[in-house]
């Protein structure tokens, strides 16, 4: 006489089918609906993010000045490190660092900055390198000052 067997493990398919017999009857509108929810929760958050990256950071052409002869220049969401050529201002331990640091951050508060690099047309060309330290070497101007370093 064969006996089957009744343990849990008989149950589990039978318990399967009856989940998706019953998903697929009554719930089908309602799974569409928790994942239409979900997607728009993820894009929501997504769009969030995206606005807050671009809009959150340095706007283009923007200056966060680092030290009285150097700053980071963003642009289109890109950043870079700018020495100003033609000058040479004090350190940060050094006395003077930042009464320098202000005078630069006071010509560059709100306004775009324009710089052009050494050897294309800058005061400095064949009086500096184009790279100082990782940074840029550049003649930098604002809408209300032709040149900075003229301003300093």
């Amino acid at each position: 006489m064969a006996v089957g067997y009744t343990g849990a493990y008989s149950r589990v398919p039978a318990a399967a089918k009856l989940f998706h017999m019953s998903l697929r009857q009554s719930d089908r509108s309602g799974a569409y609906l928790f994942a239409l929810v979900a997607l728009l929760v993820v894009a929501t958050s997504f769009n969030a993010w995206i606005t807050n990256w671009t809009d959150g950071g340095p706007k283009a052409g923007t200056a966060r000045v680092i030290d009285g002869d150097t700053f980071d220049r963003c642009d289109a969401g890109s950043c870079y490190r700018v020495r100003l050529c033609g000058i040479n201002t004090p350190d940060r331990p050094q006395p003077g660092y930042q009464a320098a640091r202000q005078a630069l951050v006071e010509m560059v508060r709100g306004q775009p900055v324009t710089c052009t690099p050494v050897g294309s047309g800058t005061v400095c060309d064949n009086r500096s390198a184009s790279t100082s330290h990782k940074r840029i070497v550049a003649q930098c101007r604002t809408p209300v000052l032709a040149d900075l370093v003229e301003s300093l």
